[in-house]
């Protein structure tokens, strides 16, 4: 048994911070996170340095700005030169997981996403189970 305390990151893309009922929102029903928020720790004041996917989850994982991290845009991969929270979490002792869209590299068009699973691992998570966001996962009339 471990005295460390669980470790939960939901991470959305494209949600407005009043969209959750325990965020003020008067007709939006969300009783598991509003659940999760009561229980643990909810960051009401939290801004992005980016507007677009890849550079802000890079600051997130790193604690550095795009300029410092490099990754401008939804493009790259995040370099794995740099200190990430995923690491550290896992050599304080904690099994780390991703389970959905990470976006810690391009997602590409035909290619499976768990061949970047060693990728992932370095990133520092333990347990990859990664789904592709919609843009990866719609047919064209070819398919």
């Amino acid at each position: 048994m471990t005295d460390k305390p669980h470790i939960l990151i939901i991470m959305t893309d494209q949600q407005r911070a009043d969209c959750m009922r325990c965020a003020g929102h008067p007709q939006i029903q969300t009783p598991n996170l509003d659940r999760i928020a009561r229980e643990g720790t909810r960051f009401a004041q939290a801004i992005t340095v980016s507007p677009l996917c890849m550079p802000a989850r890079a600051s997130f994982v790193t604690g550095l700005y795009p300029h410092n991290h490099g990754m401008w845009r939804n493009h790259g991969a995040l370099s794995l030169d740099n200190e990430m929270l995923f690491r550290s979490l896992e050599r304080g002792g904690y099994f780390t997981a991703l389970v959905g869209k990470a976006h810690h590299y391009q997602h590409l068009s035909g290619i499976d996403l768990r061949d970047n699973e060693a990728f992932m691992h370095s990133v520092g998570f333990t347990y990859v189970h990664e789904a592709p966001g919609p843009a990866a996962s719609t047919r064209t009339a070819s398919s």
